[in-house]
């Protein structure tokens, strides 16, 4: 009888021991002490065969890993428990294989968690949701992964990143907020092209959303009204970071839109031909974009390479600028090919190389001055003075009396577009109005000065140009 008492108690403590182990590694693991937690749930996993087919104890320590940052390591616990069919563990997989660009896997996963949770009458929330679409877009866009050699990575603050793009000065310039020519609270950068002529950026409209806008400097110097360019492009998102290809057609432009791989995704688009119209925007895919914010896509005709800002790297106020060499005709990766989700993903860009050393060219970039490079001055105006020879600033006169005649001839510029302004004006009111007499002599006042200036300017462009033609000759 003592021995059986004896026994008795020696199984209450053990039993009750185990218990408080695994409570007190629940408690653990409840307040997110996973690192603390992890070793008991191991110890009671590793007592005996049943606690190893324990769905339960699986999963726990498959978070403990998880949330440790040993993912790889957790897999294995994952998929047992979702064979014990544990609400969660599926899903732990799923967000595991998307990371790895696995979407085939994770979609499958998606699958099972969602049987799962019909089983037990719940509903998945919205955040899964959009983890299952992101896993499916994904997983569309990793069948046209582009072909191209990333020769660069370069890690620099957010703020400032734009500067370290080195352009050919025939591509343009990357313009910042404090050059623009209007004041705007959001943070955005604009785009200028070659001739300094022609600015884009974005800026919100009267609901707040982000659009792309665009400017062409006058003949005066001055820059025109602002007009906003995207309303074909068909965007439910914010537009930001535009760039404008050398042919003035192609246009390159992020977008935070519902059907993006999260955050900000690069896009482009084409002017119609005919209307003169951008259309509606394509997502250029992998590698390019990813599930964090990617934008400022620029390619430069000149140097042939391409430039583009990511934040995949998840690194608190950086981002990481890529330089890729640019394909003339796009080419994307084989299916089969055994590292396409790293090539997507880019988690080692030197895949992209191949068997080829690009190292000469790395350096060649990485070593290039970019205050070496002769960018075009601003422009003024556009005078044209012959054929073939058109001025656009000051310092181009070789008169002095031209170049103040050329003055005294951006100040008429801007009065004729204020008369010709006043005259548009007076001619909708005449449309509208029911008394009509006061109006008519408006305008026709107003066509009179209108007619006298154009005669003094085309006087005085005149003078110029013969004055100007005289020093040349």
């Amino acid at each position: 009888m003592r021995k059986f008492i004896t026994l008795f108690l020696i199984t209450f403590f053990c039993v009750s021991n185990v218990n408080a182990q695994l409570s007190k590694a629940k408690d653990l693991y409840s307040k997110g002490k996973y690192e603390e937690a992890l070793p008991l749930f191991k110890k009671e996993y590793k007592k005996n065969n049943k606690n190893k087919k324990n769905g339960s104890i699986n999963h726990w320590i498959g978070v403990c890993l998880y949330e440790l940052g040993r993912e790889e390591e957790s897999i294995e616990y994952f998929e047992f428990a979702t064979t014990k069919r544990v609400i969660e563990s599926p899903r732990y997989l799923a967000m595991i294989y998307s990371k790895n660009y696995k979407f085939d896997d994770a979609i499958r996963m998606y699958n099972e968690y969602q049987s799962i949770m019909e089983d037990n009458d719940k509903e998945i929330d919205d955040a899964v949701k959009e983890d299952i679409r992101y896993a499916k877009l994904a997983k569309s866009m990793l069948d046209h992964v582009e072909d191209i050699v990333v020769l660069d990575s370069i890690t620099v603050d957010k703020d400032k990143f734009f500067e370290h793009y080195k352009l050919s000065p025939e591509t343009g310039y990357i313009v910042p907020q404090s050059e623009l020519p209007i004041n705007i609270e959001q943070s955005t950068i604009g785009f200028k092209d070659q001739s300094s002529t022609r600015l884009l950026w974005s800026m919100p409209d009267e609901n707040g959303k982000m659009r792309l806008c665009e400017t062409v400097k006058l003949i005066d110097g001055n820059w025109d009204t602002p007009k906003f360019i995207d309303e074909q492009i068909e965007s439910n998102g914010d537009l930001i970071c535009p760039f404008l290809m050398q042919d003035g057609m192609t246009l390159y432009y992020s977008s935070n839109e519902e059907n993006t791989l999260g955050g900000y995704d690069i896009y482009f688009t084409r002017k119609d031909e005919d209307s003169g119209e951008f259309l509606k925007g394509r997502n250029i895919g992998m590698p390019y974009n990813s599930e964090s914010n990617d934008y400022m896509m620029v390619l430069d005709d000149v140097t042939g390479y391409g430039w583009w800002a990511t934040e995949r790297n998840n690194i608190e106020g950086k981002v990481t600028i890529y330089v890729f060499k640019r394909n003339e005709i796009r080419k994307n990766h084989r299916l089969d090919e055994i590292n396409l989700p790293s090539l997507a993903q880019l988690s080692n860009y030197k895949l992209t190389w191949g068997d080829e050393d690009y190292q000469s060219v790395v350096d060649e970039i990485r070593n290039m001055d970019i205050s070496t490079v002769e960018h075009r001055r601003e422009v003024d105006f556009m005078f044209v003075i012959k054929k073939g020879l058109v001025y656009d600033s000051f310092i181009d006169f070789k008169s002095k009396d031209a170049a103040q005649e050329m003055k005294q001839l951006l100040s008429m510029y801007k009065e004729r577009d204020l008369l010709k302004s006043k005259l548009s004006n007076s001619r909708i009111m005449y449309a509208k109005s029911n008394s009509k007499n006061d109006i008519v002599n408006d305008i026709l006042q107003l066509e009179k000065e209108l007619n006298k200036l154009n005669e003094i300017i085309f006087k005085t462009e005149n003078w110029v140009r013969k004055e100007e033609q005289r020093l040349l000759n």
